[in-house]
């Protein structure tokens, strides 16, 4: 093998190799099989790092694949956004994919997990607070879960304004 910085010299050598993708940046090939790994793309503002991102976007889109572009500034869902296959996950865009707890959370446990990321535990609070908020929650989405006319509205309801008999009856039966 010889060191080169030539991309069209390192291109024949992928090939050769049999390692060459399909997928290209600029004229080099990246190894096949690697556009699931991390990409980072660095360099100064018009050095091309937006059109790297599409080009790439654009060959996953001609294959089939899925991807995923964490768009803080919201130049790609201006220029690149396609509604009749793309989703935007971005809850202050009211084009925003809907997200439904009870489909997400199937288990006991997957609420909890949902009640723990929704209410993270403080360093100054007693823990008991936190804690019990995320059982209250966790338990009444599971219970919830049934509920042909289920909402989030419903549940927000069911854990602020139920008089505390009303929600002890209503979370009696929970584990």
């Amino acid at each position: 093998r010889q060191l080169t910085d030539n991309p069209k010299d390192v291109a024949r050598m992928l090939k050769k190799d049999g390692k060459a993708s399909d997928i290209r940046i600029g004229d080099l090939p990246i190894i096949k099989d690697s556009e699931i790994q991390n990409f980072l793309l660095h360099g100064t503002v018009g050095a091309g790092k937006s059109e790297v991102i599409r080009r790439l976007a654009n060959y996953a889109r001609q294959r089939g694949d899925m991807v995923v572009i964490y768009d803080r500034s919201g130049e790609f869902v201006k220029s690149y956004y396609d509604p009749s296959i793309d989703k935007i996950l971005n809850p202050r865009d009211a084009r925003c994919a809907a997200w439904d707890l009870w489909r997400e959370c199937l288990t006991l446990p997957d609420f909890d997990n949902a009640a723990n990321t929704l209410i993270p535990m403080g360093t100054k609070e007693d823990p008991f607070w936190q804690g019990s908020g995320r059982t209250i929650f966790a338990e009444a989405a599971y219970l919830m879960r049934n509920d042909s006319d289920r909402s989030y509205s419903k549940l927000v309801d069911t854990l602020l304004s139920i008089k505390i008999e009303k929600l002890r009856t209503f979370l009696k039966d929970s584990p």
